[in-house]
């Protein structure tokens, strides 16, 4: 009989064991709630000139997939040693490289290759200009939209420090001097997008820089599985599709639901539109509007009432923002599936 009991606990053991194999038990899925009230956008991505606004919307709203040569013309050559990332450092990173970075940066071709006496290499950090020491980002930290013209950054980056780049077009345009074009001795010469405290009205230039319609989810590497996400009007802490007065719901207004599936075409489902790259950057977990501003231009089609605008999204900081009046009327709403 002891030999049967014996034998029953370990067959009871090997089911479990092999029941436990499913990543459903070691690696579960778990819904996870998304709610981001709609004025707490990224602070990490930037248009690296405001060039790229035509550019970005060009491509965020192309159905056909052919885009104008206007925008192909200023597609970046991204890859190294064209494309330099560089932020500023204090002078105990090793690998530190003296730089000065302008927000206003013409091409080499109109600079005579940044002469001194017009591109002085002493600039305070102020919205137009830093002179400073940098180290240079990995690929790994920064994501790079060479036709869109934007750049998201992977890492945290202190308020008051600087972030510029040197890179090229492919119409052959050449902007900053990198490490490659001076010797070690030199001074870089870089096109700043993001300067020290980059408020609208202290840094307006700079401020015009900073994109403020992509959201950062609590959550990395999302997957399209079990993924929802809405956009909600709070009506007395109840959370609606669609603003009172207005029967179109709000996701498909601001466009992050106008199309079924792969379809490129008007087709609103209720759901998510899932383009990588586009409406998300799964790896990192942001979400990309379609407009600049979405809460207020992007309103203004279907939303007869101006006070349900929220402007001050992008005319004011975040700090005086989250204490108006409208700092709870909009927010993200859903779930993702995530592994614990």
């Amino acid at each position: 009989m002891l030999t049967k009991k014996v034998f029953a606990v370990f067959v009871l053991f090997v089911i479990f064991i092999s029941g436990c194999s499913d990543s459903s038990v070691f690696n579960e899925v778990t819904p996870q709630n998304i709610s981001i009230p709609v004025w707490d956008y990224s602070d990490n991505y930037y248009f690296i000139d405001t060039v790229y606004k035509n550019s970005f919307l060009a491509i965020m709203n192309d159905s056909m997939g052919v885009l104008p040569q206007s925008v192909l013309s200023k597609k970046i050559k991204y890859d190294l040693p064209s494309f330099q990332v560089w932020v500023q450092c204090d002078n105990t990173i090793p690998s530190k490289r003296l730089g000065v970075a302008y927000i206003y940066l013409p091409d080499t071709l109109n600079t005579n290759n940044y002469n001194s006496s017009m591109f002085p290499r002493t600039k305070n950090a102020t919205d137009t200009a830093f002179c400073g020491f940098f180290r240079e980002l990995n690929p790994s930290e920064y994501y790079i939209d060479p036709i869109a013209g934007f750049i998201g950054l992977k890492i945290s980056i202190p308020e008051n420090f600087c972030v510029a780049v040197s890179y090229e077009t492919y119409e052959g345009k050449k902007y900053g001097l990198g490490k490659y074009d001076i010797t070690s001795n030199d001074t870089l010469v870089l096109k700043m997008f993001k300067c020290a405290a980059q408020y609208p009205m202290t840094t307006p230039r700079a401020w015009e820089l900073k994109m403020k319609n992509v959201y950062r989810l609590p959550y990395q590497n999302i997957h399209q599985q079990n993924f929802n996400l809405r956009v909600k009007f709070n009506f007395n802490k109840v959370f609606l599709d669609t603003i009172p007065g207005t029967p179109i719901p709000i996701s498909q207004i601001l466009l992050i639901d106008r199309y079924n599936g792969t379809s490129r075409n008007w087709q609103p489902d209720g759901v998510f539109d899932w383009y990588p790259n586009r409406t998300i950057i799964p790896e990192t977990g942001d979400i990309i509007f379609p407009t600049l501003k979405p809460f207020s231009d992007g309103l203004r089609r279907f939303v007869s009432d101006t006070t349900l605008y929220f402007n001050e999204i992008y005319t004011e900081r975040k700090a005086e923002v989250q204490v108006s009046s409208k700092c709870t009327l909009y927010f993200l709403r859903g779930y993702s599936d995530t592994l614990k």
